[in-house]
């Protein structure tokens, strides 16, 4: 009930007119004892934007042990980073260093802090970053059926770079 509240005092101080939120948000890099935390959390973050929450049936939960250490495996080489609002983390992302690009291999954000400007401070982010490497791209992939996703990131100045099965590449150049 009063985590309710909370978001509802939220909603109603306008703080998504977003200048204050904006002034609350911390990036920081996951510091090695807290991988197995943001695998949980990726984990957790993925699962609730889906229309079913598996994550809360027994399924869901003998899904998560395998995914979380499966992570581990697949951001070994990520650099991974927290969004934060104190000490509550909203978002999160990982990536990796290519020869002329940086790719996102995960970017998520809590599905209580949704649509308020954290993805696309993740997205500035990260250009940022890729610039001051001497970098000319930023790369991602996203699902066919995340519509919401791929709305932002066309807005944000990502092109197609490659169709999949199920996914695409996109890119971001910015040089």
């Amino acid at each position: 009930m009063a985590r309710i509240k909370e978001l509802r005092s939220l909603a109603d101080e306008s703080i998504f007119g977003h200048t204050k939120l904006k002034n609350q948000l911390t990036i920081r890099p996951v510091r090695r004892r807290e991988h197995l935390f943001f695998n949980l959390l990726c984990f957790l973050f993925f699962r609730r934007s889906s229309s079913r929450g598996v994550e809360t049936r027994p399924v869901g939960v003998a899904i998560a042990l395998p995914y979380v250490l499966f992570s581990e495996v697949y951001f070994f080489r990520s650099q991974r980073y927290f969004v934060t609002i104190g000490r509550r983390v909203v978002g999160l992302f990982a990536l990796e260093e290519e020869v002329d690009a940086v790719y996102v291999s995960a970017l998520a954000s809590n599905p209580f802090y949704r649509r308020m400007g954290i993805a696309s401070l993740i997205l500035r982010y990260t250009v940022a970053m890729a610039r001051k490497r001497g970098k000319t791209a930023v790369e991602l992939t996203v699902a066919k059926q995340n519509s919401p996703a791929a709305k932002l990131y066309a807005k944000f100045g990502f092109r197609l770079k490659k169709k999949k099965t199920r996914s695409y590449i996109l890119q971001y150049q910015f040089q």
